[in-house]
């Protein structure tokens, strides 16, 4: 019985300890992502009126993207999700002027190569 009692008390532990380390991960994730956005508005130096519109943009694929990341890594899914961020980056384009719109694509591409373990060239 004690034997049970001490086992099932280090499972318990091990269950918080690791679900909060996910947790924990999720929130820097977010806050990360928070800055990153807040970034790249001052560096795109948008209105507030673009402000508004790429926030609403930004949080209608990300709740979408998010739904679908939760349902697996299939070549659908991927697809989708590859959609979707197409849509995206057009909603986005129609906000910004030609140079923003510049701006924000290197932005993305040097995000995307740095989250994937590349190297700046420079």
């Amino acid at each position: 019985m004690k034997s049970t009692i001490k086992l099932l008390t280090v499972a318990l532990c091990f269950v918080s300890f690791f679900g909060s380390q996910q947790i924990s991960h999720a929130q820097k994730r977010g806050n990360q992502s928070s800055e990153s956005q807040e970034k790249l508005i001052k560096k795109l130096n948008m209105s507030e009126e673009q402000v508004i519109k790429f926030t609403q943009i930004q949080d209608k694929y990300k709740s979408e993207i998010s739904s679908l990341k939760s349902q697996g890594r299939s070549t659908t899914t991927r697809e989708k999700i590859n959609d979707l961020m197409t849509k995206k980056d057009d909603e986005i384009k129609e906000i910004l002027s030609d140079e923003q719109y510049k701006i924000y694509s290197e932005f993305k591409n040097n995000k995307s190569t740095t989250r994937l373990g590349g190297r700046k060239k420079g």
